[in-house]
C-alpha cells in the first residue's frame, strides 16, 4: 500500500521519490490506529468507558503528528494552529 501511494504521488504531484516514500510511510503507519477509532465507533455501545478513552488516545497520541507532517511535506506549508487557542 506504502509503495502504491508513494508512486503516486511522485508521479501526480511530482514530488520526488525519497520524500514521496517518506508521505507515504506518514500517511500509513497509522492505519492500525484508525482501524482501532472505527472499530471504537461502531461498536462503541459495547465497551466501557476506559476502553473507548484509552482506543482515542491511542489515536490521538500516534496519528496527528504523522498526518501533518505528511502535509507539510507535500504542500511544504507550515502546520498552524487553526483552532487560534491558546497551547
Amino acid at each position: 500500500m506504502a509503495l502504491k501511494i508513494a508512486l503516486s504521488i511522485q508521479n501526480n504531484m511530482r514530488i520526488d521519490a525519497e520524500k514521496a516514500q517518506e508521505i507515504a510511510l506518514h500517511m500509513t503507519d497509522w492505519l492500525d490506529d484508525l482501524k482501532l477509532l472505527n472499530h471504537t465507533y461502531d461498536t462503541i455501545e459495547d465497551m466501557d468507558e476506559t476502553e473507548i478513552s484509552n482506543n482515542i488516545l491511542q489515536f490521538l497520541i500516534h496519528a496527528p503528528e504523522h498526518i501533518a507532517r505528511a502535509a507539510q511535506l507535500m504542500t511544504d506549508a507550515p502546520i498552524d494552529n487553526i483552532f487560534d487557542d491558546a497551547m
